[in-house]
């Protein structure tokens, strides 16, 4: 799990993988989200993250970056 739960609060983008609906509802009986990813072998948070990244790219000279350089 990315984010905790809460009542009526939806995961942010930033933690959001794509699905055909035939597989959107085989998850959602699954009640166990991570097994079910890792049933299929796929990095959900992987996938996310490479879709956020794709559609969010940083500024150069970005403060993430700056950091990412001393690092």
């Amino acid at each position: 799990m990315a984010q905790l739960r809460a009542l009526g609060v939806e995961v942010s983008d930033e933690f959001t993988a794509p699905l055909c609906r035939g597989h959107h509802r085989q998850l959602h009986p699954a009640g166990n989200e991570v097994a079910w990813w890792d049933k299929l072998k796929i990095d959900a948070l992987r996938v996310a993250r490479q879709f956020w990244e794709q559609t969010h790219p940083r500024e150069a000279g970005s403060q993430a970056d700056i950091a990412a350089q001393a690092e």
